[in-house]
């Protein structure tokens, strides 16, 4: 492994830092959690920052989204006050961003409307689970709003594999599967039921989720 390259050396740097997060945060060493989490995301930035110096297409969008993310990790990380809606905002403008780099080369295909119907019936019992749990109140919308805008952005990566199978294509798909499961448990932790280990699984989807998505780039 050449450690003179910027990859091999961002991801051993963000191997050490994850690991050392999820630890924190398991062992609830709050201190160590909230200096780790946004270094994660700001690694994957560097890698990700890599791809688009090397010309990655559309890299910027997805580097413009991974800053957004690190803004609301921060905002999520404070205690004492519920910040929630403002990261859901942030995370929607990642999305936005994201949407606008994997929508571009789009085509139909007839496996669309497969993606399209097993999306829309995870949407739907993750709608009527989090009513049910009795949190949602009045951000039953923008809820909807958030999970349609995840839903395209794996709509959008599943597409593209299925249109032609390529590495990037298939970290960014992976990657967006894996983003769509870790706001599903958060969203489970915040409108159904909390559980202690909740942050834990979170980030055990979403950290490689976003990492995949900046390998794409490469």
């Amino acid at each position: 492994m050449n450690l003179s390259h910027p990859i091999p050396v961002l991801l051993i740097c963000l191997g050490a830092i994850f690991i050392l997060r999820q630890v924190a945060s398991f062992f609830r060493f709050r201190f160590l959690r909230l200096i780790s989490t946004p270094l994660v995301t700001w690694l994957i930035c560097g890698i990700a920052l890599v791809g688009v110096i090397r010309g990655g297409g559309a890299g910027w969008l997805i580097l413009a989204g991974l800053g957004l993310s690190v803004i609301a990790d921060s905002v999520l990380m404070i205690q004492g006050v519920d910040l929630f809606t403002h990261g859901l905002i942030f995370f929607l403008g990642t999305h936005i961003f994201y949407n606008i780099a994997f929508a571009s080369g789009y085509s139909f295909v007839w496996w669309d409307l497969v993606t399209v119907g097993v999306l829309l019936a995870s949407m739907i019992f993750l709608v009527i689970m989090f009513y049910r749990g009795g949190r949602l109140g009045k951000m039953v919308v923008p809820v909807v709003v958030y999970i349609l805008a995840l839903s395209l952005i794996v709509f959008f990566t599943v597409n593209s594999v299925i249109r032609g199978m390529s590495t990037p294509a298939l970290f960014a798909m992976c990657g967006a599967i894996l983003f769509y499961i870790s706001d599903a448990i958060l969203g489970w932790a915040q409108f159904v039921k909390y559980f202690k280990l909740s942050n834990f699984f979170v980030w055990t989807f979403y950290a490689p989720g976003q990492l995949l998505i900046a390998l794409s780039l490469l």
